[in-house]
């Protein structure tokens, strides 16, 4: 340490060591003067030359005197730990010079190469399929933080790229972000983890409907979570997203596998939708022959959400939709009426 610097080192310590005695002799105190020990400090701190940038140490006291910003030693869940900032110091100390896309390029890599270390590792897999879903996560995240563009006319010149990382339009990360989903879905398949697989595969969708992998996995993830209906349901949209091009065999393949569990469903949802058309309609009669009788049949503990202005409206058709809402009270309360028809 050079000797000037050594000196202002000596003057910030004792002027510290003089404020500390200062606050011992005004004896304890019940205000809390954290705040203006601190202020103190940095004010200390700025007199040797370790000045602030305009702005920047009230943005750092109004951070970290907030009540809600926990430091990162005291972390608690890993939403504290995002909020305390530490974990993107981190990244830009590890990966500084790197930008995000050539980041996201590499952890893409390393997950494509840990699945297939995993399939070609059939007894002790597992640690693979993991690692490569830690990588497209983490590639996933380097990914939303890329700049993408409207359009390939607002993409910089050539003289003015910094890097030769490709650019991205708006669209086209989408579905780079939608592909890396649809990855992790996968190996999540291959650990049988199905709820993971079903959420990643959906919002891999999120990002591009016409992933047609997505829709095949999404599928396959139904199935073995036993829900026919909706994997019914993703075998028909992945065929329309397809609509005859590649994705289109594997997902008929599946659908003729699957075929009768799956109309099963269908029959079971379209019983399910006639019966309660059945009982809709004997409401209907049941409200019409009553109105034109003159026959009030009273409120019933729901319909208290209808408002004076609805219950005074002679519109038919706005008083007869009110009981959609009152099935179970109706049907109980009116078996009797019913009989008549």
């Amino acid at each position: 340490m050079s000797c000037d610097k050594a000196q202002r080192h000596d003057e910030l310590m004792n002027h510290m060591a003089r404020e500390k005695a200062k606050w011992v002799e005004e004896g304890d105190s019940d205000e809390d003067t954290t705040d203006g020990i601190l202020n103190q400090a940095i004010e200390a701190a700025i007199a040797q030359g370790k000045g602030w940038k305009d702005g920047e140490k009230e943005a750092y006291m109004a951070r970290i005197c907030d009540d809600d910003n926990i430091p990162a030693l005291f972390a608690t869940s890993q939403e504290d730990l995002e909020n305390s900032g530490i974990a993107d110091a981190f990244s830009s100390l590890v990966y500084e010079g790197e930008s995000p896309t050539s980041l996201m390029l590499s952890f893409k890599k390393k997950g494509n190469d840990s699945f297939v270390c995993g399939t070609k590792n059939k007894a002790k897999n597992v640690q693979y399929y993991r690692d490569a879903i830690n990588r497209y996560y983490e590639a996933i995240a380097w990914a939303k933080k890329i700049i993408a563009f409207d359009s390939p006319d607002d993409f910089p010149p050539e003289s003015e790229r910094k890097s030769d990382d490709p650019l991205y339009t708006k669209g086209q990360l989408n579905e780079v972000i939608s592909s890396l989903y649809a990855n992790a879905a996968m190996a999540h398949l291959q650990l049988r983890n199905w709820g993971y697989a079903r959420d990643n595969s959906l919002t891999a969708l999120e990002y591009n409907d016409k992933n047609i992998k997505s829709w095949y996995r999404l599928a396959k993830a139904y199935k073995e979570l036993g829900d026919w209906e909706a994997c019914g349901g993703a075998i028909h949209h992945g065929l329309e997203a397809a609509n005859g091009g590649a994705g289109s065999d594997e997902l008929k393949r599946l659908e003729r596998t699957l075929d009768s569990r799956i109309r099963t469903a269908k029959l079971q949802k379209q019983k399910r939708e006639r019966a309660r058309a059945e009982r809709v309609s004997n409401v209907k009669k049941v409200w019409k022959w009553c109105n034109e009788n003159c026959i009030q049949l009273g409120r019933v503990p729901l319909v208290a959400s209808v408002t004076d202005e609805e219950e005074n409206d002679a519109n038919s058709e706005v008083q007869e939709n009110r009981w959609h809402h009152h099935h179970p009270h109706t049907v109980s309360n009116l078996k009797s009426v019913l009989t008549i028809f």
